[in-house]
């Protein structure tokens, strides 16, 4: 049982508004209202007092008089009614929308109780909801054309300078360009990040989702990420599953969040270690299929592994940070993972590596196809 310290307590916080009336064969007076419940109307106190007393039928758009009828016949056969939606005019004329809930108190004079809502404020939140994904929408699209495109020109013209296009290069100028280059790749790839990062928050990301064969795409990810490897002496090991094995997932998609898991391997992994890439399944959940990526890296401290799946997060935050980002690419990887039915975690051991399993759904029953867990 509720205390009366607490409901005193509700009454005196404005997030309700209060009020007493009666109902009557021809009107339903309010008799005792709080200042929240004025508030919703358009009134302070000192002009309640001066204003014409207060009526639930008055208060009432002519519209939906009849349904304050029924509310009312079903106030007097049950004693109550509510939570409802409902319209009631302010002090300026306006509708405003309330959800109302009421009960009798008194059988015999008609003495009632409600409790009023104002869902205006709902409504305005939803509004400024609204106007705040539009508002990430409209950047998507400057971001897109304003920062992206100029940036490939760039990206484009400095590669075909140092493949010879317009002429022979010094050694100095080739390693300026070089640089250059890569610099230019490394914003693109922020520039890119961002974008995705954008839509899934805007839900503007869209999976055309189909039965994908692992095998073949765990290869792709493992030799496309293969320069990047072998500039720090970093094996990869891949050990695919059966061709047989397929999943089902958006295809682009998948190999977006499998070339992140690897980069993400060789970025903490130092020179000479190893990264392995492997599927298995479980009886327990013989539906999905997992596929772990396993680095011999530094590791990640427990308190720090499920922050690192939060945007704008690295794994080495303090002072002496070495890695470059923006910290979503986890973030990312996460989501469009969830997006396909699935989903991203991770074990690790401090100074033991780490371990990413991505969960996918099977496109069909494969039990012999992967390595047993």
């Amino acid at each position: 049982m509720l205390a009366d310290a607490h409901v005193r307590a509700l009454c005196a916080s404005g997030v309700v508004g209060l009020c007493s009336w009666t109902l009557g064969r021809t009107s339903a007076p309010i008799t005792e209202a709080d200042d929240a419940f004025l508030a919703i109307l358009g009134y302070d106190r000192a002009t309640y007092q001066h204003a014409a007393p207060l009526d639930w039928r008055t208060l009432t758009p002519i519209a939906s008089a009849a349904r304050l009828e029924e509310r009312f016949a079903e106030l007097i056969d049950i004693g109550a009614h509510g939570p409802r939606e409902q319209q009631i005019v302010t002090r300026n004329g306006e509708h405003a929308s309330v959800l109302v809930a009421s009960c009798i108190v008194d059988a015999a004079t008609g003495a009632a109780v409600s409790i009023c809502f104002d869902l205006g404020e709902q409504m305005r939140a939803r509004v400024d909801a609204e106007g705040a994904s539009q508002a990430k929408s409209r950047f998507l699209a400057v971001m897109n054309h304003e920062l992206r495109t100029p940036l490939n020109s760039i990206i484009g013209q400095t590669e075909l300078i140092l493949d010879g296009a317009y002429g022979s290069l010094t050694d100095p100028q080739r390693t300026a360009l070089a640089r250059l280059a890569r610099a230019g790749n490394q914003l693109r790839s922020l520039v890119d990040d961002v974008l995705s990062f954008t839509r899934l928050e805007t839900g503007a990301a869209q999976y055309v989702m189909t039965d994908v064969g692992l095998a073949d795409a765990l290869t792709a990810v493992a030799s496309a990420a293969q320069s990047q490897a072998s500039a720090k002496s970093i094996t990869i090991e891949v050990r695919p599953p059966a061709e047989s094995l397929r999943v089902r997932a958006d295809a682009d998609k998948l190999r977006d969040v499998l070339a992140g898991l690897l980069a993400n391997a060789v970025k903490f992994t130092p020179s000479g270690g190893t990264i392995t890439l492997e599927t298995t399944q479980r009886t327990a959940v013989a539906e999905y299929v997992f596929v772990r990526v396993t680095d011999t890296g530094s590791g990640i401290a427990r308190a720090r592994q499920e922050a690192i799946f939060e945007p704008f997060t690295q794994q080495d935050e303090g002072r002496t940070r070495t890695a470059t980002g923006l910290g979503l690419g986890l973030t990312i990887s996460r989501d469009l993972a969830r997006g396909m039915g699935g989903d991203l975690r991770v074990r690790s051991t401090e100074g033991g590596g780490s371990t990413f399993t991505l969960s996918l759904r099977c496109a069909k029953p494969a039990a012999d196809a992967t390595h047993p867990e």
